[in-house]
């Protein structure tokens, strides 16, 4: 598992977009054409902004050989005006990513996960844009699921191609093995990343071994590692260890460290009551221990968290935390709850305090998520005192405010910055739709920018 920042950070809705408007589809040109299987979206939009005039157009192609394996090809996909996700601001040793929310890469994503239970070969967000790309997933078969995916970027400054294919393979009814190969060629550049892991179930033991290799530029990096995991309701425990050495290169992929080995645990004791006010309760206790490859110490962490859920569907929970990293002693306490009000609302907060890197840190975090009928709004609030004060606000919704028109937007202030768009979808016809952006979606600050977009869906 990836451990690091807090275990508690509110995560985002990432699938949330506009509402879409719903009709009774009729039957298109291009499936009678091509036939039922066949399906897709073409686009093309215009306007101005801060470069003078703006256009594109594009088109995504579908074909289901059967109803759990998809092909997709896109060319010129449309990522201007997606509003992506966001990183969080809170202070961490290891990279922040921000998360997923392009439809070429949400479409099925579970097709690509990582081998590895400690870094991740493959992480999309790695691919800012392409000009053409296509994938492949699903299950062949009921014991094999395969994830193709390439695609191809040709700016002035040379063709940049990633691709990636992953093949996990179910073995009886305990066992599993998984293979993931990631590469990325560019002018001057050339990363390759190979990962591989089984995994059993013995009884109430879970057996995990991975192993992995990359090649950069005639560099050779590699990785290994495993673990055990033992369940006996209420408890769990796991051990386990991996090594990544200094060589080991991902550049389509996140790794949170390398040039480190050492031991990680965990115990947890969890239990569901029927009646009473408390209707969960959890306690955790993890730990690790790493060293750099030539034997010096690098770091290591411990921390203790308590979760109780509530009949009034209210869960707290809190959590202490100690360790070094490098020269530096760190300790933070973590505080929060959340409430879930039933159908799509919810809210919260967290605070936490304490010491990282030499400096005093405090995090304050609110966020709800409220869903109506014809829309939802999503508020979330961070704050950051660590040596200088950050702060990042996100107000994001969409509401339906007639039959076939769908308003919807997000106001992002981060520190001195204040990112805006606000954009109308309207249907003119069951399979097209025409989309008004004013400001950029992915803009730090709100530019004077309008375009006007067609989508086709067939």
């Amino acid at each position: 598992m990836i451990w690091f920042g807090s275990p508690f950070h509110h995560i985002p809705n990432t699938n949330k977009v506009e509402i879409p408007v719903t009709y009774q589809r009729q039957r298109s040109v291009v499936k009678q054409v091509l036939g039922e299987r066949w399906s897709g979206e073409a686009y093309g939009y215009t306007g101005s902004d801060r470069n003078g005039t703006a256009g594109r157009a594009g088109v995504d192609l579908r074909y289901s050989v059967n109803p759990d394996l998809k092909l997709l090809g896109s060319y010129n996909p449309d990522f201007a005006n997606v509003a992506q996700g966001l990183a969080s601001i809170d202070f961490s040793y290891a990279e922040r990513l921000r998360e997923e929310r392009r439809p070429f890469f949400l479409e099925g994503i579970g097709s690509y996960t990582s081998p590895s239970e400690y870094y991740s070969p493959f992480v999309s967000v790695r691919i800012d844009d392409f000009d053409f790309g296509g994938k492949f997933y699903g299950k062949l078969g009921r014991s094999t699921n395969v994830g193709l995916m390439s695609t191809e970027d040709v700016p002035e400054a040379g063709k940049r191609n990633d691709s990636v294919a992953t093949l996990r393979q179910q073995i009886g009814k305990a066992g599993q093995i998984q293979g993931q190969f990631v590469s990325r060629a560019a002018p001057g550049q050339k990363n390759e990343v190979g990962a591989l892991s089984a995994q059993a179930q013995v009884g109430r033991l879970g057996l995990h071994a991975e192993g992995g290799r990359s090649w950069t530029d005639g560099s050779i990096g590699s990785s290994f590692g495993g673990s055990a995991t033992w369940s006996n309701r209420p408890w769990t425990a796991r051990l386990g260890y991996h090594s990544i050495d200094n060589d080991f290169l991902a550049l389509d992929g996140f790794v949170p460290f390398v040039d480190e080995r050492g031991f990680d645990g965990r115990l947890g004791w969890s239990r569901d009551y029927s009646t009473g006010v408390v209707r969960s309760l959890s306690l955790t206790a993890w730990g690790e221990q790493m060293h750099h490859f030539d034997g010096t110490f690098f770091r290591e962490n411990g921390s203790l968290g308590l979760e109780v859920g509530t009949s009034y569907g209210v869960t707290a929970f809190a959590s202490g935390t100690w360790g070094r990293f490098e020269q530096f002693h760190d300790h933070a306490w973590y505080l929060g709850f959340r409430k879930n009000e039933g159908g799509g609302r919810s809210y919260g907060v967290s605070y936490s305090f304490g010491e990282y890197a030499g400096e005093t840190y405090a995090r304050l975090a609110p966020f709800l998520e409220w869903s109506v009928p014809r829309g939802w709004i999503s508020i979330s609030s961070e704050t950051v005192q660590h040596g200088l004060l950050m702060q990042q606000n996100v107000v994001e919704g969409s509401y339906q405010v007639l039959p076939n028109t769908t308003v919807f937007g997000r106001l992002v202030q981060k520190n001195r910055h204040n990112g805006s768009y606000l954009a109308v979808r309207h249907a003119l016809r069951p399979d097209l739709d025409v989309v008004g952006y004013l400001g950029d979606p992915n803009s730090r600050n709100f530019e004077k920018r309008f375009i006007l977009k067609l989508v086709w869906r067939f």
